[in-house]
């Protein structure tokens, strides 16, 4: 009976003990807007100027405190068949010599701006570097969203309500963002976009205005849409793969679509925390 008692107790201690290292495991999802703007969103914005002294002074000062969340892993929307490509600019960055790197291969191309202002490289780069991270994961899966497909679906089925609706929302949603653009620092801009009204924004417009495109014959937009979760769920999908029972912090640094649908599948797994981003800068 003893040996019984004795078990169920130590039983008791390493439950117990699981919990508390589940409740400690803490992911900070951070989405954003493209700091170099390619315009191949559908939501069209201005460019913010990130290398501009204040944005610089914003992102050492966030950085900076997502160093002291000390994340063991930072994943970002890089293309993860790409990661020995990342990870040969990471080492360049840790050894200080990235933008003389830059500066020599690109100048004068046509994707200088990428490699200059990219979030990647001008955040990722500089948290991993301030968490004393040695790799930064790639965790994009790239697949086509059929976009005008599903226009053309909507405009021959003759849903002018629904087209007028897409447009309005998309007209809306980049007035907004120039707006905020042009109002907003850079730290002000990260933490309206991790809003739960942003991500609620970002989801809804996928399921309210896309999905019912076509007639009942047709499930173009539905298909579409589908598409968008199959990509944000392989990318989540890297992410779990990647993790191990030590990583208690992680980091996932996507564009604020992605963010606002992997919101959700963490949610659902229940393994990881989300912490505010507000939080994180609130960090001593």
């Amino acid at each position: 009976m003893k040996l019984l008692y004795k078990t169920i107790f130590l039983l008791s201690i390493l439950f117990c003990i699981t919990l508390h290292l589940q409740a400690q495991k803490k992911v900070l999802l951070l989405g954003t807007f493209h700091f170099h703007n390619p315009g191949a969103d559908i939501v069209k914005q201005k460019t913010f100027d990130i290398l501009a002294p204040s944005a610089q002074q914003d992102l050492e000062k966030i950085t900076g405190q997502i160093g002291k969340f000390k994340p063991a892993k930072i994943f970002v929307e890089w293309d993860y068949k790409d990661q020995k490509r990342l990870d040969s600019l990471y080492q360049l960055y840790l050894a200080g010599t990235y933008d003389k790197f830059v500066e020599e291969r690109y100048k004068g191309k046509s994707n200088y701006a990428f490699y200059k202002n990219n979030e990647i490289f001008q955040l990722a780069f500089r948290a991993a570097k301030k968490a004393g991270l040695k790799t930064v994961h790639a965790v994009d899966y790239h697949m086509g969203i059929p976009f005008d497909t599903v226009m053309k679906v909507i405009q021959a089925s003759g849903q002018k309500t629904l087209m007028d609706s897409v447009n309005a929302s998309i007209a809306n949603m980049s007035k907004s963002a120039n707006q905020k653009l042009a109002k907003y620092n850079l730290l002000q801009l990260l933490e309206d976009a991790n809003t739960p009204a942003s991500r609620r924004e970002n989801n809804g417009f996928y399921i309210k205005l896309l999905t019912p495109a076509g007639p009942p014959t047709n499930f173009a937009g539905a298909d579409a849409v589908t598409l968008w979760y199959k990509r944000n769920l392989y990318m989540y999908s890297l992410v779990q793969k990647s993790v191990t029972p030590l990583d208690e912090r992680i980091m996932i640094f996507l564009g604020s679509g992605h963010a606002s649908m992997i919101s959700k599948f963490i949610a659902d797994e229940d393994v990881y925390q989300m912490v505010d981003f507000k939080e994180v800068m609130k960090l001593k």
